[in-house]
């Protein structure tokens, strides 16, 4: 993900964080029709990355899993917010839209980090 795995601490934190930022962004610019599609669009590309370049990375960094590596992270992250844009779940306000986006992005890391 652009870099982001070499951030520390936490690289997987950094590659989590495209997903949420992207939605906040469009949250904040009154764009929600496009967040899921948005969202979309991001996992396909980060799960094609993660296929086309998994052996290449694990031959790089001499392991599987590498902390460097954070494509995995984003597609993940993506995944998790799918569902928060359920038109029966959306938040009411743009407050509760970051705190929900928030909260997704925390959950997700505590549980990427215990597995």
């Amino acid at each position: 993900s652009l870099g982001l795995g070499f951030l520390r601490p936490a690289p997987g934190s950094w590659g989590s964080l495209p997903p949420v930022a992207l939605c906040s962004l469009l949250i904040l610019l009154n764009q929600h029709t496009l967040v899921t599609p948005a969202l979309i669009i991001l996992l396909v590309i980060s799960c094609i990355l993660c296929i086309a370049f998994g052996r290449y990375a694990e031959a790089r960094f001499g392991r599987k899993d590498a902390a460097e590596v954070v494509i995995d992270e984003t597609a993940g992250q993506s995944l998790t917010l799918l569902p928060l844009f359920i038109p029966a779940l959306t938040p009411a306000s743009t407050t509760a839209w970051l705190i929900a986006l928030a909260g997704a992005f925390l959950l997700f890391r505590i549980f990427d980090t215990l597995k």
